[in-house]
């Protein structure tokens, strides 16, 4: 009788626990590369959406307002004979500095859910408040509201109800700034 080699069942199980890693291998690569596209497909539609809202042209309407403060101003005018640089500078830094947190009250809820309370308009706070930027004009005292929507004749009148709904605002808060408004907006220009 001959001999018939028989196969050992330990070798052939040693070949299976071979292909085990390699699986594992294999199964996270996809998982990987799955993760990979579905962020890119997600960065894709993302940009697709951004680009048709972005063709609607909008318009730009801003005005100005001017602050300085109070105290400084009665100061000033009881001591008209003062001619001292050094005074006149510090005042003009302190009226900077309220000029900055005018610009921050301009810029929280509170102005807008008032403003929207007050004004006859289609839009909630939270529409006109991301609807508006609110910034000082760097080494001035003047601070710029600029509406931007896609009507121009809202985006002026909205942005000049503002400018005048400040003076009272600040009147109620704040005592002592005096906010002037120095330009309303006279129009809107087209902003992209």
């Amino acid at each position: 009788m001959k001999n018939v080699p028989v196969a050992d069942p330990s070798k052939k199980s040693r070949h299976y626990w071979l292909l085990i890693p390699l699986a594992i291998a294999i199964l996270f690569i996809g998982l990987f590369a799955g993760i990979l596209i579905g962020k890119n497909l997600g960065k894709n539609s993302k940009k697709e959406e951004k680009e048709t809202t972005d063709t609607t042209p909008r318009y730009s309407a801003t005005g100005q307002l001017l602050v300085t403060d109070s105290r400084i101003v009665a100061n000033s005018e009881e001591d008209s004979t003062s001619s001292n640089k050094d005074v006149l500078g510090a005042d003009i830094a302190a009226s900077r500095d309220l000029a900055k947190t005018v610009v921050k009250l301009l810029q929280g809820d509170t102005f807008y859910k008032k403003l929207a309370e007050k004004g006859n308009f289609t839009y909630s706070y939270k529409e006109l408040k991301k609807a508006t930027k609110v910034q000082d004009v760097k080494d001035t005292l003047f601070i710029e509201i600029t509406v931007t929507l896609e009507d121009p004749e809202e985006a002026k009148q909205i942005a000049n109800e503002m400018l005048a709904f400040t003076k009272p605002f600040f009147a109620e808060i704040i005592e002592y700034p005096i906010v002037t408004i120095v330009s309303y907006a006279d129009s809107a220009v087209q902003s992209h």
